[in-house]
Formats: structure tokens, C-alpha cells, sequence
């Protein structure tokens, strides 16, 4: 997969795209991602989350492995739900 972007809106979207399928892939619950220490994202005063994409691994290949998990959500009416969603189990640079 490749690190596309981070992005702020209603909340993080930490994107990554396969390489194969070139679909796109919104790694949305950081604190459920495991990076393996990598600094993808650095610490940004100025943001709304905090965070920022660091621009050394923008665009670079990792080898990413993931799985669905449930996480807490909101739906639309701001309610907390459960829900399954991809997130990361393992990173590394390819």
C-alpha cells in the first residue's frame, strides 16, 4: 500500500491506497492502528486533531497488514455505536 494522505474534515483520515486493487483504504480510528513506531503522522498544534502527514513517508510503499475491528462510532445523530472497521496491525517500509 502506498500513504496517500492525512486529512481533517469530521475526523482523521489517515489514506492509504493498495497497490494491486488501487483501492483506497480511510484508517479513520487512529488510536486503533498500530504504525510500529513509525512517525506517519507528526504532532501539529495548529490542527484539529493534532496531527499532520509527514512528508517523508507521503507517497512511499509500506507493507501493511490489517483486519476488521470493532471500534466506537458515532451515526448521525451523534449516538456512540459500535461498528467494524479496518484498521492497521502492522506497518513496515517495503
Amino acid at each position: 500500500m502506498t500513504f496517500e494522505e492525512y486529512s481533517e474534515g469530521d475526523y482523521p483520515h489517515l489514506i492509504f491506497k493498495d497497490i494491486s486493487s488501487r483501492k483506497e483504504y480511510d484508517f479513520r480510528f487512529l488510536n486503533d492502528n498500530y504504525l510500529n513506531g513509525m512517525a506517519i503522522l507528526l504532532a501539529d498544534s495548529e490542527s484539529s486533531f493534532g496531527f499532520k502527514a509527514n512528508p517523508k513517508y507521503l507517497h512511499r510503499t509500506f507493507i501493511v497488514e490489517t483486519r476488521k475491528k470493532s471500534v466506537l462510532d458515532s451515526d448521525l445523530d451523534g449516538n456512540t455505536i459500535k461498528s467494524k472497521e479496518w484498521v492497521i496491525t502492522s506497518i513496515k517500509l517495503k
